[in-house]
Parts: structure tokens; sequence; C-alpha cells
């Protein structure tokens, strides 16, 4: 499942801009740009955000169909 597609039209809209400048940084690693090009920097900025937008939707969906969720949090 591609990572926007639990976001509402609406949502995927107004936040496309910011993910897709975001996806596109790179980082500084011993002085030097480092631009992965694919996926998200586990760790970074973003993880975190882009996990909580798919799992709310996520647990959201869970919760309507009878299931008891536990989310964790590592910091």
């Amino acid at each position: 499942m591609h990572f926007l597609s639990c976001l509402s039209m609406r949502k995927f809209y107004k936040y496309k801009t910011l993910l897709t400048e975001q996806l596109k940084s790179g980082i500084v690693i011993a002085g030097t740009p480092v631009y992965p090009g694919k996926g998200v920097l586990q760790g970074g900025v973003l993880s975190g955000a882009l996990a909580n937008l798919y799992l709310s939707d996520f647990d959201r969906k869970c919760l309507r169909h009878g299931m008891n969720l536990v989310r964790y949090e590592i910091s």
C-alpha cells in the first residue's frame, strides 16, 4: 500500500508539496550531501509523522471492526 493512500484527497493535496520536498531532501554524512532517492530515512523528521498519518487511519479501521489496539512509542 502506498503510504499516502491512507490520506483523504483533500489532506493529500494539502500536504503533497511539503511531503514531496521532505522526501527529496537528503542528509549530510561527513560533510557530503547524500540523497537516498527512495523511501523515508528511518529516524528522520518525517519518519514518525508519516507513520502516525498511516497508523491513525489504520487504528480507526481496526477499532471499527472491534479489535483492541496498543500503540507503543519509541523515543
